[in-house]
């Protein structure tokens, strides 16, 4: 593309939690990207890991890689992802003449045995869709915990709890036998699983923990994965 105009923002900011009991204190850098060539325009905000256990770190940053739709390098750095950012920004401009794409990641929660990211992103043009994802990370080993390893129950009583705590999605499915089970987390008070919903490829589900806790796996009950 050959666009007259041209516009790049970048910032960073270094943000570390408070040590959690048990569990070295994970931190991020807040990195932020914009570019607008034409009538087309990209935005990124990414809480990028820069301190815990290397499992984790190695994790979240192959996940974020993935949302931001470029393959992960192995080994990285703040330096390397400033360069990545840039790439995800290019590849979307010049493959859009016009409309915007928004980037939210964010690290939501943590505590002892888990660390929580999530992400927004946003693409408007004639139509808005959005892509919802929630992703937890266990400290033991720093895989991607599963809504498997969160529910206890049939994926019919999980779909049950979703239609309960759609709250204003907006819906195409009829009833939660319509709905799909995807992607889960835990966030501050809440367990999120990734669903369907009108202009979605994927739409978070807020279920509240105390509504959800008498189906959940026993690692997740006062203790394992979520303290609350």
């Amino acid at each position: 593309m050959n666009f007259p105009a041209v516009c790049i923002t970048i910032f960073l900011f270094v943000r570390f939690a408070l040590p959690v009991k048990g569990a070295a204190a994970f931190g991020v850098t807040d990195f932020g990207y914009s570019r607008t060539e034409g009538a087309a325009s990209f935005d990124a905000q990414v809480d990028f890991p820069v301190e815990g256990s290397a499992a984790v770190m190695r994790s979240v940053r192959e996940w974020i890689c993935g949302v931001l739709e470029i393959e992960s390098p192995g080994a990285m750095d703040g330096m390397l992802f400033k360069d990545l950012l840039k790439r995800s920004a290019m590849q979307f401009l010049t493959q859009t003449d016009r409309g915007s794409r928004k980037v939210e990641i964010t690290w939501s929660f943590e505590d002892p045995q888990c660390v929580t990211f999530q992400s927004v992103i946003t693409d408007r043009d004639s139509v808005t869709w959005i892509s919802e994802d929630c992703a937890s990370f266990s400290k033991k080993d720093g895989h991607r915990i599963t809504a498997a390893e969160i529910f206890s129950c049939s994926e019919a009583q999980v779909k049950q709890l979703m239609w309960q705590f759609r709250a204003d999605l907006p819906m195409e499915a009829a009833g939660p036998g319509e709905l799909y089970v995807g992607n889960a987390g835990f966030i501050d008070g809440w367990i999120v699983v990734i669903g369907p919903a009108r202009n979605h490829s994927g739409a978070a589900y807020k279920i509240r923990y105390q509504a959800a806790e008498p189906w959940l796996q026993a690692h997740g009950k006062g203790g394992g994965y979520y303290h609350d």
